[in-house]
């Protein structure tokens, strides 16, 4: 039997800026050309900016830790060679 969903409650001020509305439409609005830069890597992004990118999560949270970064919204890009089915 499944356990119901834990409902959690986010306080972090950070963290809530990184999953904002405002960061959610300067992600959708990054153009097809900006994107397939990152084809087929983990991409970082914060305030608004592209920080890291990497081909493995290993090497993005490498690249983070060198920089001192902590807090971060972290997506996959598709490589657009590719055809991905949802």
């Amino acid at each position: 039997m499944r356990k119901p969903p834990i409902k959690v409650e986010l306080k972090d001020k950070e963290l809530l800026e990184l999953i904002s509305e405002e960061e959610e439409r300067w992600f959708n609005s990054l153009s097809a050309e900006e994107l397939a830069k990152h084809g087929g890597k983990y991409i970082a992004t914060k305030n608004r900016q592209i920080i890291a990118s990497s081909e493995s999560l290993g090497g993005l949270y490498r690249q983070l830790e060198v920089k001192g970064i902590q807090k971060v919204c972290i997506s996959y890009i598709d490589d657009p060679r590719l055809v991905v089915i949802y």
